[in-house]
C-alpha cells in the first residue's frame, strides 16, 4: 500500500485514454461509492470499460445495504470517496474490515493530510488515492486491490481447511484404541492447526499389532497429505504381510523418485520437498516380543511394571526421502505383559531441553495432566507440535505397581566431578514429573541418588574413563513413591555385607558412608551383585 500523487493538478480526473492492450476482467466485480454524480458515472464507466462490472451507491447507507444483498464475497474491491455526507469512507471502510476483512477497499479523497492516509491505512484500506485520479493510478489500484482480495480469500480459505485436518487430525488422536494385546495412551500438543505428527496403530492378526509414530517435514497440508499419503502405504503394505524394514524402503524410494527427486549425494534443502521421520513397533503377543525399527526419529524406551527400563533400536539418522540407503535396522525385545514402550516426536526432545528436564520425565508429566484432564502449561511454548504415545503391553489397566520411568542415564567415571550439574538436572525432571512431591522427599532421593552415583563411579568404576554407571529414576503414582536405580560394571564389595553395620558404625570407612547413609534415607534398599546394583524406593 502506498499514498499515490495525482497527474494532474487540471480537474476532478484526468481523462487520459485506456491502452487497447489493456487486460479485461469481466470475472471482477466492483461497487463505486461516491456522492458526486459526475465522478460516480466517470468511475463507472472507466472501469466497465476496463472490463469489471461494476455497482454504485451514492452513500455510506446505500453502499451497506447493496453489499448486504448480494453478499461481501460477490465483490472483489470498493472503490470509496472519503466525503460523503452523513457518513464517511471510512466509516464503510470499519463495517466492511468487520464483516469481510479480506474484501479491498480503496479510499479517495481530495485532502492530502497525512493524518487522514494513516487513519486510512491503519483501518485496512488497501490503497489511497488523491483527487484528481489519474485513469492509469486508478486502474493500477483497482487491479492490485482485487488480486488481494483473492489472494486474502484463497488464503481464508487454505486456513479453514488446515484446521480442518488439524481437528481431524486430533479426533483419529484421541480415537480409543484397539483392546487385545496393546493400548495406547496418546498425549498431543499441536503448536500448527495441522501437520505431519500422527499416532497409528493396526490390528494384523488375533495377536499381532503394529504402532506407528511419524513426524512429517513442514506444518502445513502438504504435511498432512504427506502424512497421511505414508499411513496409507503402511497400511496397504501391511494388509500384504510386508515387513517394516520393507515398506520404509519403499516410502523412502517414492519420496526420492517422485517427490523429492533428489539424486546427489548430499542434497541441499531445496531439494528435500518431503521427508518422514518414522518409529515402526511391531509387537507379536504370541512370541512375547516386538521389533522396533526408528529412522530418524528418538528410539523408544521399553520399561517393565517395576521401572527397569532400556532404550530400544538406534535413535537418529536421517528420515526417509533424504538418501537412497536407509541407515537404521529393526531390534527385536522381548516383552512382557505389563510392560510398555514410550514414543515421542522431536518435538518433545525440543520442549524437554527448553525446560532443562529429561524427555521421559516431561512425557509423564503430560501424560498425569491428561489424566487429570488438565493442559500442562509448559507446553503453551513449545516451538514444535508435541506428541507421545505409551504403548502397554497388556488388555488391562496398568497394574498398580507399575513404576514409569523418569530419567534413563549413562554416566562415564570421568564425569564424577560434575555430579552437582547431574544433581540439578535430576531435581528439575522430578519436579516437573512430581510437582506435588514433598521437599524433604526431594532432598532424600537427590543425596541419597548422588552418593549412589559417585559410590559407582568412584568404587564401581574405579575412575577408568571407558567405564560408566547406568542411572534410573522411576515414579509410581498410584503408590506415591519413587524408585532409584544405580548400577555399574564393577565387581562390587569385598566385604562381608552381613557385618557392613558393625564395621560401618565403628569404623566408618569412606566406601562404606555412602552405603549407611543411602539405608538411612530410602524407605527399602535391595543390593544385588555385592552392591554394583542398588535399588532404592522412597515413599511419601
Amino acid at each position: 500500500m502506498k499514498w499515490r500523487k495525482p497527474l494532474s493538478e487540471t480537474g476532478l480526473l484526468e481523462s487520459s485514454g485506456l491502452s487497447n492492450d489493456l487486460e479485461i476482467n469481466q470475472a471482477s466485480r466492483v461497487l463505486v461509492v461516491e456522492d458526486d454524480r459526475t465522478s460516480r458515472r466517470f468511475l463507472q464507466l472507466a472501469l466497465e470499460k476496463r472490463g469489471y462490472a461494476v455497482d454504485v451507491a451514492e452513500s455510506v447507507t446505500e453502499a451497506w445495504e447493496t453489499l448486504s444483498a448480494l453478499g461481501l464475497d460477490a465483490y472483489d474491491c470498493v472503490v470509496s470517496d472519503y466525503r460523503m455526507p452523513e457518513r464517511n469512507g471510512l466509516e464503510l471502510l470499519a463495517l466492511i474490515q468487520q464483516h469481510n476483512a479480506a474484501l479491498a477497499t480503496i479510499i479517495i479523497t481530495a485532502e492530502s493530510e497525512k493524518e487522514l492516509v494513516t487513519e486510512s491505512l491503519r483501518g485496512g484500506a488497501t490503497d489511497f488515492l488523491d483527487k484528481p485520479i489519474g485513469l492509469e493510478n486508478l486502474h493500477d489500484a483497482v487491479a492490485s486491490a482485487i488480486k488481494r482480495t483473492r489472494r486474502q480469500r484463497h488464503l481464508e480459505q487454505s486456513d479453514t481447511a488446515v484446521k480442518t485436518v488439524g481437528r481431524a487430525q486430533e479426533r483419529l488422536l484421541g480415537a480409543k484404541g484397539a483392546d487385545g494385546a496393546m493400548r495406547v495412551d496418546i498425549c498431543f500438543y499441536p503448536k500448527h492447526e495441522a501437520g505431519g505428527d500422527f499416532f497409528s496403530q493396526y490390528q494384523l492378526t488375533a495377536d499381532k499389532f503394529c504402532g506407528l509414530l511419524t513426524d512429517v517435514s513442514g506444518h502445513d497440508l502438504q504435511a498432512a497429505y504427506t502424512s497421511a499419503y505414508f499411513q496409507g502405504v503402511v497400511r496397504g503394505m501391511l494388509e500384504r504381510a510386508a515387513p517394516m524394514t520393507e515398506i520404509f524402503a519403499t516410502f523412502n524410494r517414492l519420496l526420492l523418485e517422485e517427490w523429492n527427486q533428489v539424486d546427489r549425494v548430499k542434497p541441499t534443502t531445496a531439494d528435500i520437498k518431503a521427508s518422514v521421520a518414522a518409529c515402526a513397533i511391531s509387537i507379536d503377543a504370541g512370541t512375547q516380543t516386538a521389533t522396533v525399527l526408528a529412522q530418524g526419529m528418538p528410539a523408544p524406551v521399553y520399561w517393565l511394571p517395576d521401572g527397569d527400563a532400556k532404550v530400544v533400536g538406534e535413535t537418529g539418522g536421517f528420515p526417509l526421502g533424504w538418501f537412497p540407503d536407509l541407515s537404521s535396522r529393526a531390534v527385536v525385545q522381548r516383552i512382557s505383559n505389563g510392560g510398555a514402550f514410550c514414543l515421542w516426536t522431536d518435538g518433545l526432545e525440543q520442549a524437554a531441553e527448553k525446560q532443562g528436564v529429561s524427555e521421559l520425565s516431561l512425557a509423564c508429566a503430560l501424560q498425569e495432566a491428561k489424566g487429570r484432564g488438565e493442559q500442562l502449561a509448559e507446553m503453551g511454548s513449545a516451538a514444535d507440535d508435541v506428541l507421545t504415545a505409551d504403548l502397554w503391553i497388556s488388555p488391562a489397566e496398568p497394574m498398580m505397581e507399575t513404576f514409569r520411568p523418569l530419567l534413563l542415564e549413562q554416566y562415564q567415571a570421568r564425569l564424577s566431578s560434575e555430579i552437582d550439574t547431574f544433581q540439578a538436572y535430576w531435581q528439575r525432571s522430578l519436579r516437573m514429573a512430581v510437582p506435588e512431591m514433598p521437599a524433604t522427599s526431594e532432598h532424600d532421593i537427590l543425596l541419597a541418588a548422588r552418593e549412589a552415583l559417585l559410590n559407582a563411579l568412584k568404587h564401581g568404576c574405579a575412575g577408568r574413563p571407558h567405564y560408566f554407571a547406568s542411572f534410573q529414576i522411576a515414579y509410581s503414582s498410584q503408590r506415591r513413591a519413587i524408585r532409584v536405580r544405580v548400577s555399574d560394571f564393577g565387581p562390587g564389595h569385598q566385604f562381608d555385607f552381613d557385618q557392613h553395620p558393625k564395621v560401618a558404625a565403628s569404623e566408618l570407612p569412606e566406601e562404606h558412608r555412602g552405603l549407611l547413609l543411602i539405608n538411612q534415607l530410602a524407605c527399602k534398599v535391595d543390593f544385588k551383585r555385592n552392591g554394583a546394583s542398588v535399588t532404592m524406593d522412597f515413599t511419601w
